[in-house]
C-alpha cells in the first residue's frame, strides 16, 4: 500500500505520470488489513480494552461481565459476517465490477468482509468456550 502511494506521488510529482490505481488499490489493501486483521489483533490480545468498571470488580462479578460481553460481541460480529456475506453475494450474483481503472469484479474485495469477521467471529467462539471451561486460561489457547 506505501508503496503503490509513493510510486504514484513520485511519479507524478518528478514524471507527470500517475499510475491511476493508487488510490483504488490502497482502499482495498486497507479493507483487507482492518478486517483480516481482526481475528489476529484479538489472539493476540492487543484490541483496545478501556477498563474502568471491570478492573474495579471483584473477580467473582468480572467474569459473569466478560461473558456477557464476550456474547453480545459475538453476536454482533455473526450479524456484521452475515451482513457481509449477503452483500459479496448480491455483488457476485449482479456481475458487478468496480468502476476504478482496476474494473475488478466487486465480490473480490467485498469478500475480505466476511472472511475476517467470520475468523473473528471463530475466535470470539473459542474465548466464550474458554471462560466456560475450568482451569483452561485464556493464554493456554492460541
Amino acid at each position: 500500500m506505501v508503496g503503490i502511494i509513493t510510486v504514484d506521488v513520485i511519479g507524478r510529482g518528478l514524471f507527470s505520470f500517475t499510475t491511476l490505481i493508487a488510490d483504488s488499490s490502497s482502499g482495498y489493501a486497507l479493507v483487507g488489513l482492518t478486517f483480516l486483521g481482526l481475528a489476529c489483533t484479538e489472539l493476540a490480545g492487543k484490541h483496545v480494552v478501556v477498563g474502568i468498571l471491570t478492573p474495579r470488580l471483584p473477580p467473582a462479578k468480572r467474569k459473569p461481565l466478560e461473558v456477557a460481553i464476550l456474547i453480545v460481541t459475538l453476536l454482533f460480529t455473526i450479524w456484521l459476517t452475515w451482513l457481509f456475506f449477503d452483500a459479496t453475494k448480491m455483488n457476485y450474483i449482479s456481475n458487478t465490477i468496480s468502476l476504478d481503472p482496476l474494473h475488478i469484479h466487486a465480490w473480490i474485495p467485498y469478500s475480505v468482509g466476511p472472511l475476517g469477521t467470520g475468523m473473528f467471529a471463530i475466535v470470539l467462539l473459542t474465548r466464550l468456550i474458554q471462560k466456560f471451561k475450568v482451569g483452561v486460561k485464556s493464554e493456554d489457547i492460541k
